[in-house]
């Protein structure tokens, strides 16, 4: 037996790989980690471990599971909607914007605003920004300065932190990305356009 639990948990590791089993339990809205351990064994999956290398390797869900079985994993309603920021770097909330459910990460959405770092990401594109993660070589991070929204790509030279900009490669690296990291890019949502 298929469970939606789990085929959500499938699709949140798909967005993100390295995702530990605290926010895949915060991303589901579980008060605990054993949840998600509870729903794995319920499956028959030895750990976490055992499920992701099922996930990535397209072992699961199985393919007999139609779309529709499960109910989507929508970001819009995990995640509250910033919609600017203060000069310290603190996101503003949508008002209203109220992640469901009550117990979703304190990750957050940013709508990006301009083409400022077209082609990779666009005008109206979703940035999930995960301020509790630490950034990794090669993560996009977020910095704010002076209210404005910058994007880096973190380079790591052996101790040395270097940040690039994404769309501008031979742009000497920085080594401070020129306000404050307001956290990873962990994921980009691109919303369909009509034709």
């Amino acid at each position: 037996m298929v469970t939606n639990a789990l085929v959500r948990m499938a699709q949140i590791i798909r967005q993100d790989p390295s995702i530990t089993v605290e926010q895949l339990a915060r991303h589901m809205g579980f008060a605990e980690q054993k949840s998600v351990y509870y729903w794995l064994n319920k499956e028959g999956f030895r750990g976490i471990r055992d499920f992701r290398k099922a996930v990535l390797t397209g072992h699961y869900p199985p393919r007999h599971v139609a779309a529709e079985e499960a109910q989507p994993y929508l970001p819009e309603q995990r995640y509250r909607l910033a919609v600017g920021f203060d000069e310290a770097g603190r996101p503003r909330f949508l008002p209203g914007s109220q992640p469901l459910p009550v117990a979703a990460p304190p990750a957050f959405l940013f709508r990006q605003p301009d083409s400022t770092y077209a082609p990779l990401v666009r005008e109206n594109d979703l940035l999930v920004v995960d301020p509790d993660r630490s950034p990794a070589d090669g993560s996009w991070v977020m910095v704010v300065q002076q209210g404005r929204v910058h994007l880096w790509i973190c380079k790591r030279v052996g101790k040395l932190w270097l940040y690039q900009h994404p769309t501008e490669p031979c742009r000497p690296l920085s080594t401070q990305p020129g306000g404050k990291l307001v956290g990873v890019v962990s994921s980009l949502i691109r919303p369909l356009e009509p034709r």
